[in-house]
């Protein structure tokens, strides 16, 4: 077989992957996307869909820039793919309410007000009779609760469908291919093997998320990456009528534009298993309860399960492989993997078109892990 050739070859096709190659396209370079499954069929197309650049891991600290700059341009990006696509990815403004049961809860969010407000997050705090204004079926043991204006939710599975759509239409080859290698000139890059066939590339993007840490060898470095496994539930209620994204203690109930309230989620260490389970259903629906009582009589229409990156400081894995030329790493956005896909997406395709980024990554080099040790 004869080998192909490609200006840049992206290994992985999850919400990472294809939108390196979005914004690839956008700057006049067409990739090859290698994807071992369907695009997006791991964790990309199952997540929640949040985007709250005001909280979760690594912020406040070094992910709070990178995630506020991901969230102004995943607006610039749904607007570009209803243009380009006619998909919509269902993004809008939201706010996010931050539940407190108990005066020991209440004392500690009310310490965030100031922390997380600022002119593009206005936060407050709510009384509990405001919460119960705002969502009458709250439960009746609210303390209170932040609630957090400006930021976002946007639907996983549409977002997928239309940078997948967009990819089509602009000319990006996708191959159903896995990789079995990664071929060198000394220590530039000179293409990858796959299993079906071999591509000559100067540039590869690594892309695979939990995956990765089974590159090292290849890359003569370490890759310090392990999954973490997320289950969330999705139930039909008739009553009540829930409106809100809320969260307690990083599980959160949310009302969907499939009309559904989605509710979640675990954090697993179990490996590369991705079977739902009895138990983590049963955690969910006593976190969501604790939120929502109602959802006692709600029915349970589909559970799922993924397997998000997670590096070993909890923090993205972003830019160029220690020792090589031509390989560069996308992976590591852990719970936040939507949020920050279009930052941590930029700035690789800046640093491959232009060998430089203005986008706040400096801390999240491969190379960190070096000098840990």
């Amino acid at each position: 077989m004869n080998a192909q050739r490609a200006e840049v070859v992206i290994i992985g096709g999850g919400i990472l992957g294809c939108t390196i190659a979005y914004y690839l396209v956008k700057s006049g370079v067409v990739p090859m996307v290698v994807e071992a499954n369907a695009l997006g069929s791991g964790a990309s197309g199952l997540a929640l869909g949040g985007l709250d650049p005001t909280g979760g891991a690594g912020i406040p600290g070094p992910l709070g820039p990178l995630a506020r700059e991901s969230l102004w341009l995943h607006q610039e990006l749904h607007s570009q793919l209803v243009e380009d696509t006619g998909v919509d990815n269902g993004f809008h403004m939201i706010s996010h309410l931050t539940i407190a049961l108990g005066e020991s809860e209440a004392l500690n969010l009310k310490k965030q007000v100031t922390l997380k407000s600022s002119n593009q997050f206005p936060t407050k705090w709510l009384s509990p009779e405001q919460i119960r204004h705002l969502e009458p079926h709250i439960t009746p043991k609210v303390s209170g609760a932040l609630q957090t204006d400006g930021v976002a939710m946007l639907d996983s599975e549409s977002h997928m469908k239309a940078l997948a759509t967009g990819l089509k239409q602009n000319g990006v080859r996708i191959e159903i291919a896995s990789l079995e290698g990664i071929e060198w000139s000394g220590r530039k890059v000179s293409g990858v093997s796959l299993s079906t066939g071999r591509v000559a590339a100067e540039t590869v993007i690594l892309a695979i998320g939990p995956w990765s840490g089974m590159l090292s060898g290849w890359l003569g470095t370490s890759i310090p990456i392990k999954p973490l496994k997320g289950q969330i539930i999705r139930l039909r209620t008739e009553e009540p009528k829930f409106y809100s994204y809320a969260s307690r203690n990083g599980m959160y109930v949310a009302a969907k534009r499939d009309g559904l309230i989605w509710a979640g989620t675990t954090e697993e260490d179990v490996g590369f298993n991705t079977e739902v389970t009895d138990t983590a259903r049963q955690h969910i629906l006593r976190n969501a309860r604790d939120i929502l009582p109602a959802l006692d009589s709600g029915t349970i229409v589909k559970q799922t399960a993924c397997l998000r990156p997670l590096s070993e400081d909890g923090l993205p894995i972003l830019g160029s492989i220690p020792n090589t030329e031509g390989v560069y790493i996308a992976t590591g956005g852990g719970r936040k993997g939507i949020e920050l896909s279009a930052g941590m997406s930029a700035a690789i395709v800046d640093i491959v078109t232009n060998n430089s980024t203005v986008l706040p990554i400096a801390d999240l080099g491969l190379d960190r892990f070096e000098r840990l040790t």
